[in-house]
């Protein structure tokens, strides 16, 4: 059973909580989380990124395909003909991953967490291959805002890289203070970036942020991560959009989305 309705701070009007920005109004956003040799982006490399296409929900036509073989949405609902439609993103199955092969040493300690060793990341493609296939990924940097938890790390981690590999930045315009919002508007526009992470704070500020708490009390994807024993970039990215669309679920006020284990972690029977 989900808890967060209960444990909210801001319920029955937390949708007045500017801070939370929900929910969000993009068509189709990334949600990703990377791996990496340490913490300082001038230092450390990213050794992994998982990424996730979400759209909102019936934008995408079934089987349709954007710009660079990934998924696309058909801008349905998407509040330019002034119609507000609360709705929540889904998962399209589009995803990006890869490992990249650092040039620096790895840390023991984030080797603890994600369990990379440098002997088994010697065989992955180079920083520069897979950033590029990663920006092809994304399309539109510009316009396609970027989901993850602890998002200034994630992003921060991703502009050290490209700015070392000579690639284009993506955009750092966060949500900060826009308009709180209101039955009419209920967009936050021109948002580049969103984090689980901080949404999670704003509704729910007596309550460890960690990913694992949040999918604890949100009630999705529990004990997913302890089945794989370490952490990994494309089941941390998986977590965080289902963190995402049940922090929607709830401002919406609709139904949790049914579970649905993603194939590379389907559990043995």
């Amino acid at each position: 059973m989900c808890h967060a309705k209960q444990q909210c701070t801001f319920w029955p009007h937390f949708h007045l909580c500017a801070e939370a920005h929900l929910p969000l109004n993009a068509r189709r956003l990334i949600v990703l989380d990377t791996e990496t040799t340490g913490l300082d982006p001038q230092r450390d490399e990213i050794v992994e990124i998982g990424a996730y296409e979400m759209c909102l929900e019936g934008d995408r036509k079934e089987g349709e395909q954007g710009e660079n073989g990934v998924g696309g949405c058909n801008g349905a609902g998407d509040g330019r003909d002034g119609v507000s439609r609360l709705r929540v993103h889904q998962f399209t199955g589009v995803c990006f991953n890869s490992y990249l092969r650092p040039v620096v040493p790895m840390n023991p300690e984030a080797e603890k967490v994600h369990g990379l060793s440098e002997e088994f990341l010697r065989a992955a493609p180079p920083a520069r291959t897979v950033l590029e296939r990663f920006l092809a990924f994304i399309g539109d940097v510009e316009n396609t805002p970027i989901v993850a938890h602890n998002a200034k790390f994630d992003i921060g981690m991703l502009n050290a890289a490209l700015e070392k590999t000579g690639l284009c930045t993506l955009p750092l315009k966060a949500v900060l203070s826009p308009p709180a919002p209101s039955p009419s508007t209920l967009a936050v526009v021109g948002a580049t970036h969103f984090c689980t992470c901080n949404a999670f704070r704003a509704l729910f500020p007596n309550n460890v942020a960690s990913l694992d708490a949040c999918c604890d009390l949100l009630d999705v994807c529990r004990g997913l991560r302890q089945k794989r024993g370490t952490h990994g970039a494309l089941l941390d990215a998986f977590c965080a959009g289902f963190v995402l669309a049940a922090m929607e679920n709830l401002f919406v006020n609709l139904p949790q989305q049914p579970y649905v284990w993603p194939p590379e972690y389907t559990p043995s029977p």
